[in-house]
């Protein structure tokens, strides 16, 4: 998702596995988010709050990313009128353009990116819903004839950071960065800290191994129109602003292409949440 945890935390753990950062190539990359695809316990699949994502992105050779993303946020319990203490229904499409640095001691980490979309019934949050569900059997929701309709959204943001190598093969790394975030979605600033496994820390796209990464972030956000925003005909949560996240990632990467898979533990984002939200990640990507 394009807050901090999405953009800082996941797209680290995903790194290790190679490609979706390799500044040296041009590739295609699909990354998917889901409740559905996270470990839980006994019982029916979560299928609330950040519900799902989904991200098609072309990665150029000169540091730049172009992104087409999808984004689908539900309450926990559904109705035909807005239940109190509820988040809202809302569906976020946006395209993003990110450039990094490609060479140097900032080679990857600093980056810059704006985003540029809506939220509405446009944003086609309730027709992807409803597509998974009747490919999983189950019941479509009635509570988005009340979704959030804020229109068009721009958000700008910003992170940099250090690598420092954790022992003479550079396999191991430490990566501590701060970012913030602006725009009328979200606003605030964001840090985190996490430790890198590379096979190949060139990430050269003639090698490949195994990665993986631990990230632990916080993130302090002043607005976030998602929750502060009250659903047509009800009232807006009372929201938590300081949150954090545990991400844990690993993935594959031979030759030219590269599988990854993230798992996230999120803190809860507002009084009314029951429980730290979870959701996983896949990321697949291929390049030339």
């Amino acid at each position: 998702m394009a807050d901090f945890q999405r953009l800082g935390c996941v797209a680290l753990a995903l790194l290790a596995a190679g490609l979706p950062d390799h500044v040296d190539g041009q590739g295609l990359q699909v990354v998917f988010d889901n409740d559905l695809i996270a470990p839980r316990g006994t019982g029916a699949p979560p299928d609330h709050d950040y519900t799902g994502g989904l991200r098609l992105a072309w990665v150029g050779g000169g540091g730049t990313r172009l992104s087409l993303v999808q984004e689908t946020y539900t309450p926990r319990r559904d109705g035909e009128e807005p239940v109190p203490g509820e988040r809202p229904y809302a569906g976020w499409l946006y395209a993003e353009w990110t450039a990094k640095a490609v060479g140097g001691e900032r080679r990857g980490l600093r980056q810059a990116g704006v985003a540029v979309g809506l939220i509405g019934p446009p944003a086609l949050g309730e027709a992807v819903q409803g597509l998974v569900h009747a490919l999983t059997g189950s019941e479509p929701q009635a509570g988005w004839a009340n979704q959030l309709r804020i229109g068009p959204t721009i958000q700008v943001r910003y992170r940099d950071g250090l690598r420092v190598a954790l022992g003479p093969s550079e396999a191991w790394s430490l990566e501590p960065f701060g970012q913030f975030l602006l725009g009328n979605v979200r606003a605030g600033v964001g840090v985190g800290l996490p430790v890198l496994y590379r096979m190949d820390p060139e990430l050269r796209a003639s090698t490949g191994g195994f990665g993986a990464g631990l990230v632990v972030c916080g993130a302090w956000t002043a607005w976030d129109a998602l929750l502060d925003r009250p659903p047509r005909g009800g009232s807006a949560v009372e929201r938590i602003r300081r949150t954090g996240s545990v991400n844990a990632g690993f993935g594959y990467r031979s030759g030219s292409w590269a599988v990854a898979y993230s798992f996230t533990m999120r803190t809860r984002e507002y009084t009314t949440q029951e429980e730290p939200h979870r959701f996983g990640t896949i990321s697949l990507t291929l390049g030339w």
